[in-house]
């Protein structure tokens, strides 16, 4: 496979991610999910706020997004953090929090 096939493959994942309807009966793959998280812009000192990580899957159900996103935690891809200060917290970054045991999870960080 050749360079530009596979970066044609990636995207053509990361598509299928962010077009999932939940109708079609299956969740994207985790590396889907994963690769479109990737392909997102982050945060000067790294990592996505969620607000920008849900925007990225618009069909994809609220809970089906956060089963994947504590998936990806739980198989050490991605590290889910709280802010530190309520100060950081836009309303849209309240609202698109992931709660991880009772505790809202605003951001997220990869591992690798």
């Amino acid at each position: 496979m050749t360079a530009y096939d596979a970066i044609t493959n990636a995207v053509a994942r990361i598509r299928n991610a962010q077009n999932f309807t939940p109708a079609q009966g299956t969740t994207p793959a985790p590396e889907d999910v994963l690769s479109g998280l990737r392909s997102l812009p982050q945060l000067p000192g790294g990592g996505l706020t969620l607000d920008t990580a849900r925007a990225a899957f618009p069909l994809l159900s609220r809970e089906a997004l956060d089963a994947e996103l504590i998936r990806l935690q739980r198989e050490e891809h991605i590290v889910l953090y709280s802010f530190a200060s309520n100060d950081l917290i836009t309303p849209a970054v309240r609202e698109a929090a992931v709660n991880v045991c009772g505790e809202p999870r605003h951001m997220l960080y990869f591992k690798n």
